[in-house]
């Protein structure tokens, strides 16, 4: 799937994520984390803004709603 770089492509918290996906904050983490038993590697990326403590992380309706649509195809 193309990345969307695009200035108006919107951006979700975890708090977003979690709500779409219907699953917990550290669910989340764990199908990021290659370690986890429950690693799903098709899991949409986080895109890290900022830098350092302030920093945030975030990632891309586009492709939360993506990999959502890949699971009800099914």
């Amino acid at each position: 799937m193309p990345m969307d770089y695009s200035v108006g492509a919107k951006l979700l918290t975890i708090k977003d994520v979690c709500e779409i996906v219907r699953v917990s904050r550290s669910s989340v983490y764990d199908f990021l984390n290659q370690r986890s038993p429950r690693y799903k590697p098709d899991f949409p990326r986080p895109v890290r803004i900022g830098s350092g403590a302030r920093g945030c992380v975030r990632w891309r309706l586009a492709e939360v709603e993506a990999w959502v649509a890949s699971l009800q195809a099914g």
